[in-house]
């Protein structure tokens, strides 16, 4: 259960290090891996005096894209959530050829809207550590060949580089592209049906 965002982390309980046991998965997209994350797992809450800092849920957070009053498409984006309407977003700007990454910007009204559907929960991160995941979103950013390249490639080959390094702070359960589009098409039909969403799942008491 989780309660508000105090210390989000696994029911395992800390080492010696203050952190929980975490080991590396390989660089597979496995199915198995994926659906222990795209429902709420159980989480027990550590008070905030053990200086464990807190754990954010990592999230692909989908965007409708409209164009004539229709949806057309949907753009990502990753998000470290504090609560369902507060979250740390991390996303690409502008259009075409001429999309930029300038840096994260925090969220208040993350769940409220209008075209939020969902996403999909690929991890945690230490809510000290926001500044890593930033390096990680620039470090690809800079890389990228602007006009061959979206923001749905982009936000998978930062979860790709994230985990490959194995960061303790930051940590990528899943990335497989197949599964993740998968899911992320359940969670349009959620919307559609009124049903609870991934914020929701992950913050409900």
């Amino acid at each position: 259960m989780i309660a508000g965002a105090v210390s989000y982390i696994s029911a395992s309980p800390p080492n010696s290090s203050g952190l929980r046991p975490h080991t590396p998965s390989p660089l597979v997209e496995s199915s198995t891996v994926l659906s222990t994350h795209f429902y709420r797992p159980k989480y027990s809450v550590f008070s905030i005096t053990m200086n464990l800092g807190a754990w954010y849920p990592l999230v692909i957070a989908q965007y409708a894209v409209y164009d004539d009053g229709q949806q057309v498409a949907h753009r990502w984006a990753l998000a470290a959530l504090q609560s369902r309407r507060t979250a740390h977003v991390y996303q690409l700007r502008g259009d075409a050829c001429r999309l930029s990454y300038d840096g994260p910007y925090l969220d208040h009204v993350y769940c409220a809207s209008p075209t939020l559907r969902g996403g999909v929960h690929v991890g945690h991160m230490r809510d000290d550590h926001l500044a890593e995941l930033d390096e990680f979103c620039m470090q690809v950013s800079l890389e990228a060949d602007e006009c061959t390249w979206d923001g749905q490639w982009w936000v998978l080959e930062v979860l790709r580089r994230v985990k490959a390094r194995a960061n303790p702070f930051v940590v990528v359960d899943v990335w497989g592209e197949t599964q993740i589009r998968a899911e992320l098409e359940r969670e349009q039909r959620r919307w559609e049906g009124s049903d609870d969403l991934v914020e929701d799942r992950l913050f409900s008491s």
